[in-house]
């Protein structure tokens, strides 16, 4: 059963202990967790590809995050973390197009705008996408 949408402090703190059964080999758990809470689908595959990821399965982690970017297209947040999961999946092409995408969107941004209530500025999106990057040049 759904309920209305938690407070960001509840949802972070659900997404932290998701994160916490993720990378101790409780993936059941983690998803658990996640699918409890009323999120917006974008937000639900977001968080449930970082979990993916904390357990060391970029391969569906990639499939939640290219979900979410087709839900947000316009969400920087989620096509940093499918690039990084194509990044981590070795699909090398796919992640470079998507960095590159990136690095040309956060270039219009102010450096201190930032997302998700504050979890990352545009400048730090910005750095992690220029290291990424340079794996590919």
């Amino acid at each position: 059963m759904k309920v209305a949408a938690p407070s960001v402090v509840v949802a972070r703190a659900a997404l932290d202990a998701a994160l916490v059964h993720a990378e101790s080999g409780r993936l059941e758990h983690a998803v658990e967790a996640l699918e409890s809470l009323a999120l917006d689908p974008a937000r639900r595959s977001i968080w449930l590809g970082k979990v993916h990821l904390a357990a060391s399965d970029p391969a569906s982690a990639t499939e939640h995050l290219r979900r979410a970017v087709f839900l947000a297209s316009e969400d920087i947040v989620a096509r940093y973390w499918y690039a990084h999961a194509l990044h981590l999946s070795r699909e090398s092409a796919a992640a470079h197009k998507q960095l590159v995408e990136l690095e040309r969107r956060l270039a219009k941004l102010h450096p201190t705008e930032s997302f998700y209530d504050g979890e990352v500025s545009a400048k730090e999106l910005a750095a992690s996408v220029s290291f990424l990057l340079g794996g590919y040049r």
